[in-house]
């Protein structure tokens, strides 16, 4: 019994998960994506991003979400799955007078990005 815990506790010790990195600058409320190794249309998604999401939010949030794996306001897991449900939740929100507060077009730029992300968060 004893080798099996101290063959565990080396096992334990020398392996080291391997997690996806998604970089990201500054601290606290200040913590954003660094867009500095996107590719071209990813860093013009993250602009587009940044220009309508942090109108009701503030980036941390999101950044924090992919970070933990869990939704702030919930406790959900996020994952690709919650994530269909939160861009089409912020799709459907609309201005005081009935228009869509992100555009079709520039939805699509929003969701592309947010999948870019969960796909290298999660390699």
């Amino acid at each position: 019994m004893k080798k099996l815990v101290l063959a565990f506790a080396v096992s334990c010790f020398f392996t080291s998960a391997a997690y996806a990195e998604i970089h990201t600058i500054g601290r606290g409320e200040h913590l954003r994506f660094d867009p500095s190794s996107y590719p071209a249309d990813m860093k013009r998604n993250n602009e587009v991003f940044r220009l309508h999401c942090t109108k009701c939010h503030s980036e941390q949030r999101v950044v924090m979400a992919y970070l933990t794996g869990t939704l702030s306001y919930s406790r959900q897991p996020f994952d690709m799955d919650s994530l269909q449900r939160v861009i089409f939740s912020m799709y459907r929100k609309t201005s005081g007078n009935g228009a869509l507060m992100i555009p079709r077009a520039h939805m699509k730029n929003i969701s592309a990005y947010m999948k870019h992300l969960m796909m290298e968060s999660s390699r």
